[in-house]
Parts: C-alpha cells; structure tokens; sequence
C-alpha cells in the first residue's frame, strides 16, 4: 500500500483510534489520550510497513494489536523506572547482559566493588545454557517483549515465559543467592 492509501486509512480509523487512546487514558491514569493516539498510529504505521496487508485487516484487530504494543512498551518503561534505568537499554546483538546494565559507580571503591559484581554476574551467565542465557540477554539486556521472542521463535508466550523463569532460576542458583 503506498502512502496515501496508508494515509487514508489511518483517517477512516482516526475516531475509533482517539476513542480507543481515551480507553487507555483512563485506564493507564495517564494525562494525554491525544499522545497516546499518536504513539497508536505510529504502531500501526509501522506494522503496516513491515506487513503491506495490515491495514486491510479489520479495524478491531488493528486497534488491539496496536494496543497490545502499546502496553508492553508502558511495561518495559515501568520495569527500567523500577529497577532506575531512566532510558531504555541499547540493542546490541552480540554484547551480554551484564555488558548492557548501567555503571552504578561514584566512587573508587563503588566502581571496584562494581566491577566485581559485573565479573560474577558475567560469570554466571556465561556458565548458563545458551538458551537460557539468550533469553534473559534479550528479556532484561535488550527490553525485548516475551510475546515478541514468542512471536519470532514460533512458540506459545507462556513457553517463553517458562523459559525465561526457568533461566532466572538457573542464574540465581550460579550466583548462589
């Protein structure tokens, strides 16, 4: 579909876009529904570029699934602000996790007490299977959505959610904790 039937598409959709953006607005507490709108319409625009028949799917399932992206990125910025990350972690295909979390050190003595910390936790995860490892660099490392790994592996979401405990229990059993 070339831009302007991508256009006049997201027009025919526009009331049922903003009414579903005031839904989330309550729902979520949050103070803008005509920014959340904007954020529905940039989902669909760019699911629409990766998938040419999207926006001729009807209207209800295009409204969910931009939904649906939407709250998995409130969740992932609700757990970055939970355990103080402010801005969302960087996509580096080949780095490990412990090489992507942020450097908490301020003194001399923080930063070597950091390193150490960094060392055990590369440790540990390099001592996991390479699944197990995989999933939780992309899970808590890159702020990957489960349904998304789930989507791209071809398994149900609750396998990867399984996966991924099973892989947070493994890496907390190296780290002895």
């Amino acid at each position: 579909m070339n831009r302007k039937g991508r256009n006049e598409a997201i027009m025919r959709l526009w009331p049922a876009i903003q009414a579903k953006a005031s839904y989330l607005a309550a729902t979520y507490n949050h103070p803008e529904p005509d920014d959340i709108a904007n954020e529905l319409v940039l989902v669909i625009l760019d699911r629409s570029e990766q998938v040419a028949s999207f926006l001729s799917q009807q209207q209800t399932y295009i409204l969910n699934f931009a939904q649906w992206r939407w709250q998995d990125a409130q969740r992932r910025e609700r757990h970055l602000r939970t355990v103080g990350i402010d801005e969302p972690l960087p996509h580096a295909p080949d780095s490990s996790l412990a090489e992507t979390l942020p450097d908490p050190a301020d003194t001399p003595a923080e930063a070597a007490l950091a390193a150490s910390d960094m060392e055990t936790l590369a440790r540990a995860l390099g001592n996991l299977p390479e699944q197990a490892r995989e999933l939780l660099v992309r899970v808590y490392g890159r702020g990957e959505s489960q349904r998304s790994i789930a989507q791209e592996m071809g398994r149900p979401e609750g396998t990867i959610r399984r996966w991924v405990t099973d892989a947070r229990r493994m890496l907390a059993a190296e780290l002895g904790a």
